[in-house]
Formats: structure tokens, sequence, C-alpha cells
């Protein structure tokens, strides 16, 4: 592919010396004045050509590097999800060598039930939002600490990108550290969450008994409204775009392989 662009990139500049040669013979044979304005023209046209072919070259660059590090990041993925269930399989595997039969049953249940209630987050169109979700209720549940949730609606679509979307991911994170941590000191262990997804808006209520001074360190951040003990976290959708999905070869080793 790079020597295509670099043998593209070569002919483009060929033609253009050509083109200037034909003009400065045209203009030396005939009228000055007669050719002036197409020359002009003719300059005005390579010029644009030349920012077209440079910002499709800045392009496939930007979209490789988007590729190397959607790749980066799947492996990483890939390496934390062994290394959790890896301890899980210890954990049971523990319990089983000490004749703790009830225990290592207890923690598979434990596991499975926040396997599958995780499943759920992913119907929400924007999957760094989904893959937030997945990572703190998973990582809430082991340390005794329940998500009971449900999505209320969703945006039909396959997933969209957003132009604040790291924003969100970051503030999201915060609050969701600061109610687990308030869970914790309170020894309440189970958070109630209604998650709302429309084409402009991305909302959570939060059910809780958290006392008034917490409620008001969670006012702090402008997304957070309390309403009758309730946690509203409402995040505006910057210029939302649908993006399809199309089947690419990492998709055909998982689905057909």
């Amino acid at each position: 592919m790079d020597s295509k662009r670099v043998k593209s990139k070569n002919i483009l500049f060929g033609l253009i010396s050509l083109l200037f040669l034909i003009i400065y013979i045209i203009i030396e044979l005939f009228n000055y004045q007669g050719v002036i304005s197409y020359f002009i023209l003719f300059t005005i046209l390579i010029t644009l050509i030349f920012y077209i072919y440079n910002n499709h070259v800045i392009i496939y660059k930007e979209l490789n590097e988007k590729k190397g590090s959607l790749i980066n990041d799947i492996r990483n993925l890939s390496r934390e999800q062994r290394h959790d269930y890896m301890n899980i399989l210890q954990i049971i595997y523990g319990y089983l060598q000490i004749k703790k039969e009830n225990k290592a049953v207890e923690h598979i249940k434990k596991v499975t039930d926040i396997t599958q209630n995780i499943s759920k987050v992913y119907a929400l169109s924007i999957p760094s939002i989904s893959l937030l979700l997945d990572k703190k209720i998973r990582k809430a549940g082991y340390e005794g600490v329940k998500f009971i949730y449900n999505i209320n609606e969703c945006f039909d679509t396959s997933y969209r990108d957003i132009e604040n979307e790291k924003y969100i991911v970051n503030r999201l994170n915060e609050i969701i550290n600061n109610i687990i941590d308030f869970s914790e000191v309170y020894n309440k262990k189970v958070i109630i969450l209604k998650i709302k997804e429309d084409q402009y808006n991305l909302t959570f209520n939060i059910k809780t008994p958290f006392i008034k001074e917490d409620l008001d360190k969670l006012c702090g951040f402008e997304e957070v409204k309390i309403e009758k003990s309730e946690i509203i976290i409402r995040f505006k959708l910057n210029k939302p775009k649908t993006r399809e999905p199309k089947d690419t070869l990492y998709s055909n080793i998982i689905n057909d392989f």
C-alpha cells in the first residue's frame, strides 16, 4: 500500500510538471495576455488536486493509527479478562483443595450472576460506556457491592460516536467510584441503577440511602442532581453519529471459523 502511494505521488508530480511545461510553451508561442487567465485556473486546479491528495494521505495515516490502537486495545482487554478468569479459577480450586465445596459453589454462583447481569450494558449504543460499566460493575461485585440495574430505554442503533465521549467516560468513572466508595463505607451492598439513552442524552438514576453530606459531595459534579433521595446523572451527547458495523477479518474469525 505504501509503495502504491509513493508511485501515485510521483505520477502526480510528473503530471504537474508536464502541465507547467505545456503552459509555458503556450505562453511563449502565443499571446501572453490571452493565456494568463488559463494559467491562473490551471494553478488553482493543481492546488486543489494536491490538497485533496494530501488530505487523503492524512486520513489514511489516521485510520492506520486507529486500527493499530484498536488491535492493541483488543489484546489488552483479552489479557485482562484472561487474568480475571484465572484468578476466579484459582479461588474455586483453592476452596476445593481445602474441602469447602459450598464456598466453591457460592463463588461460582456469584461470578455467574455478575456475568449475566453485565451483559445488559452492551445494549447501549456507545461501546466505551458499556465497557466502563462492565468493568465497574464486575469490580464492585467481586468486592461485595451488587448493582441491580435495568436499561429502561436505549437508542436503537448498532453503535455511535460522540464528540464528548472521552469526557463522559472520565466523568462517569469518577462519579461511580464515589458511589461505590460510599456504599462500602456504610455497608450498603446493593446499588439500584436505571439507565436511559436517547438521541442526545444518557441518564442514570440511582436509588441509595446515602446521607446528606455524601449527596452534597456528588452534587459537586455538574451532571449530578438529587431529587427525592435519588441521584440523577445526565450527560448530553455532543454531535452523535451512527456507525453501522462492517464485517472484517476479525469478525469473520470470531463468528465463522
